[in-house]
């Protein structure tokens, strides 16, 4: 069975390998930069993804790797970056533009990516709900609910990736569910960062994935049954959510069972790929070198 999953991570950040002694990447030469995309890309073949969204403000052309490891990629381009990008990269819809802090950014700049999202046909990933502070600067500067705020932009006109979600209520849910709105979650980097947890019990019959942000060891099935811990201690029961309703998140296109949903929670993956301990040697040879700061 758990050959045939078709695992997503729809939010990976290469940023999250790099230590903080080691110098800023933006300092690195360009194939610097595209190796510690092929490393990430590689780990992710590793933990048996089959489609990834990559953080790629680099501006990379990703197409040999995605041909190399098998695996259908999609550049994600922080908003800030998108004027700067080659016309290359729009080709073949596989750009996705992230918006960070939208409670901070000016109206006229958020404007003229929602337009231009439109013009391109370029999908936006919103951070949104992460915590409760972010949430109430949107309200406390627009005077309206968050998710009202991003209706009125026109975010949700648009294919749009929410990124968190853990303080939302029934309410925005509600509104938000009017739209072809895709939800990503990532309980293990939130656990990490303390950002609290998430009910999924409001979000199990929507369009969600998993993503493993700044998790180094990849694991999208982990993810999921994190999630189902979680949840099982807030409900303070482990039935009112089907185990198929998360094995949905790994794989959506898959109707298991619940013996099968369960064994598949319980499942490791570590897939071999080629090459894989030469990259690993050579990435652990680059961070030796770059270990002094500036």
């Amino acid at each position: 069975m758990i050959e045939k999953i078709k695992i997503k991570n729809y939010y990976c950040d290469p940023i999250a390998f790099i230590p903080p002694q080691v110098t800023s990447v933006e300092s690195w030469t360009e194939d610097e930069k595209k190796f510690l995309l092929e490393y990430a890309i590689a780990l992710n073949s590793k933990a048996g993804i089959k489609e990834l969204f990559l953080v790629n403000d680099f501006a990379i052309d990703l197409t040999e790797f995605s041909e190399r490891y098998n695996m259908k990629i999609f550049s994600i381009i922080s908003a800030e970056n998108l004027l700067e990008i080659p016309s290359s990269l729009l080709v073949g819809n596989n750009l996705i533009v992230e918006i960070k802090n939208i409670e901070e950014i000016a109206e006229n700049f958020l404007s003229q990516i929602v337009d231009l999202s439109a013009k391109l046909n370029l999908p936006l990933l919103l951070h949104f709900g992460r915590d409760l502070k972010s949430l109430g600067k949107i309200e406390q500067r627009y005077h309206k609910p968050p998710e009202r705020f991003i209706e009125d932009f026109g975010f949700l006109d648009r294919e749009c990736y929410l990124l968190g979600c853990n303080y939302l209520d029934k309410d925005a849910i509600s509104l938000l569910s009017n739209y072809n709105v895709k939800f990503i979650f990532t309980p293990l980097s939130d656990a990490e960062q303390g950002r609290g947890f998430l009910n999924f019990k409001l979000y199990e019959n929507l369009d969600c994935f998993l993503g493993s942000e700044i998790m180094q060891n990849i694991d999208i099935i982990k993810e999921a049954n994190f999630l189902r811990l979680e949840n099982s201690n807030l409900l303070c029961s482990n039935s009112l959510i089907q185990f198929s309703n998360f094995t949905k998140l790994i794989d959506n296109s898959f109707n298991l069972s619940e013996s099968e949903a369960k064994e598949l929670l319980t499942s490791e993956i570590a897939k071999k790929v080629e090459n894989f301990e030469d990259l690993s040697t050579k990435f652990s040879k680059l961070l030796a070198q770059k270990g002094q700061k500036n």
